[in-house]
């Protein structure tokens, strides 16, 4: 898709090739570290990813897409301003996000990993639930603020700072429960 991009761009957009390839090859590179750092982390912890986790890795993958997609659609004149649609797709981002995390297997190398956690099933479970109530929680928030058509910087932080509360808040809790 990037080359596609790259082969199709004005022929004066005022980008160089360091710049050009950055923007066109930094998306794909971040995806690829992400799924190089599930599979270390499968290594590190002995644990494979089963169901849930490759759920959240795929949503986590597609977000990323759509975020080069953006990127490749500025190039190309599609889209004026990188602020019209990322606030929107962050927000369905998290949105999206809440109801899978609840699928995380106990001791999954995702997921919040604390000591409670790690622990016991009952207490992995709780938080996680806990957690996808509150990323859902905060992408609709985000969609509320996208709405209300705010300012960019509000509309973004709107987007990304709940999530931000939520996996912070979501990491309390699970530290807070009690063991049985």
């Amino acid at each position: 898709m990037s080359a596609w991009v790259w082969d199709h761009l004005p022929n004066k957009t005022g980008i160089d090739t360091a710049r050009g390839l950055f923007s066109f090859a930094g998306v794909p590179l971040i995806a690829l570290a992400a799924v190089l750092a599930a599979s270390s982390a499968e290594k590190r912890t002995e644990q494979t990813l089963r169901g849930g986790s490759h759920l959240v890795l795929a949503w986590v993958l597609a977000f990323l897409a759509a975020i080069h997609g953006l990127v490749l659609a500025m190039a190309v004149g599609r889209l004026a301003v990188l602020m019209d649609a990322l606030p929107w797709v962050i927000a369905l981002f998290f949105f999206g996000l809440g109801p899978l995390v609840v699928f995380l297997e106990p001791k999954s190398p995702m997921g919040i990993r604390t000591k409670n956690t790690l622990e016991s099933e009952p207490v992995w479970r709780k938080t996680h639930v806990v957690l996808g109530v509150l990323f859902a929680l905060a992408g609709a928030f985000g969609v509320v603020a996208n709405l209300l058509q705010l300012e960019d910087p509000l509309r973004l932080g709107a987007s990304v700072l709940p999530g931000v509360f939520a996996l912070t808040a979501a990491i309390a809790y699970g530290a807070r429960l009690k063991t049985p």
